[in-house]
């Protein structure tokens, strides 16, 4: 949400930026604002997630998966996910023309 916000406010600076002041100098600012902000962006994401082969998910999530509770579900991709000092696994699963979005603790145990 914050980044959202910083971009925003980026893209809210290029916008006015020839109307209110001198056109090159607030161009070449917000060019680096904006250069900045995706350079942050990808920096959040590659510590939020990252993306994983579902054979690489801990045994016991793997188990998990083909119990009963998702009988007919096919994991598709994975994630590790921390979040709260925790190292969780998200799973997309696919079911006919069911798409659904999972996520594990290390144990095996889903998480809502």
């Amino acid at each position: 949400m914050k980044l959202g916000k910083f971009l925003m406010t980026g893209v809210i600076a290029i916008a006015l930026a020839p109307v209110t002041f001198g056109q090159t100098a607030i161009n070449e600012s917000a060019a680096v604002q904006v250069e900045e902000a995706k350079i942050i962006a990808a920096a959040d994401v590659v510590d939020a997630d990252k993306e994983i082969k579902v054979s690489e998910l801990p045994e016991a999530v793997k188990n998990a998966l083909t119990s009963d509770a998702y009988k007919g579900w096919e994991a598709k991709k994975a994630w590790i996910v921390e979040k709260d000092a925790k190292t969780l696994y998200q799973v997309e699963v696919v079911k006919g023309d069911e798409t659904a979005t999972l996520l594990f603790d290390k144990n095996g145990a889903s998480i809502d």
